[in-house]
């Protein structure tokens, strides 16, 4: 009975954590589409940034990964923004990336706390605009703590 409560508990606990990804997006005009006019999963992408924050101290730096998830016939590039949503003291370099068609699906994206930044969590908004179709978004939290301590 243990092992089956377990189990349970297990499953779960996976369904819950997932992953942070973005709903798809991408698959402008006719490209993409089937005999029923529904549009093809392989004609869109999606954004896939850190499920778990991703903590600063006040006046550090560091690398987040975000990932640009391509269907097999989805080939526009696409305008990553990044945006601070509370507008709060964190630096995102860069602000603006292409992501061409032939580029890795991985972008690196540097997130900075100045000194003054306030310390709890902070929403950072990627949003993926492809050069047609269906605008995607997703956040990722940056936890800020107090320097020195």
């Amino acid at each position: 009975m243990r092992a089956i409560t377990a189990g349970l508990v297990t499953l779960g606990l996976v369904a819950l954590v997932g992953c942070n990804t973005s709903p798809p997006g991408g698959s402008g005009g006719s490209r993409g589409t089937g005999a029923s006019g529904a549009t093809s999963s392989n004609a869109m992408f999606k954004i896939e940034a850190p499920l778990t924050s991703t903590t600063l101290k006040q006046g550090e730096s560091k690398e987040v990964e975000i990932t640009l998830k391509r269907g097999s016939a989805f080939h526009d590039d696409v305008t990553l923004d990044f945006k601070d949503s509370n507008g709060q003291g964190l630096k995102i370099e860069p602000t603006e990336k292409v992501v061409k068609a032939s580029d890795p699906e991985k972008v690196m994206v540097k997130v900075t706390s100045d000194a003054s930044t306030s310390v709890g969590d902070h929403k950072v908004a990627v949003t993926g605009k492809p050069g047609s179709g269906s605008i995607v978004a997703v956040d990722f939290t940056v936890k800020v703590e107090k320097s020195g301590g």
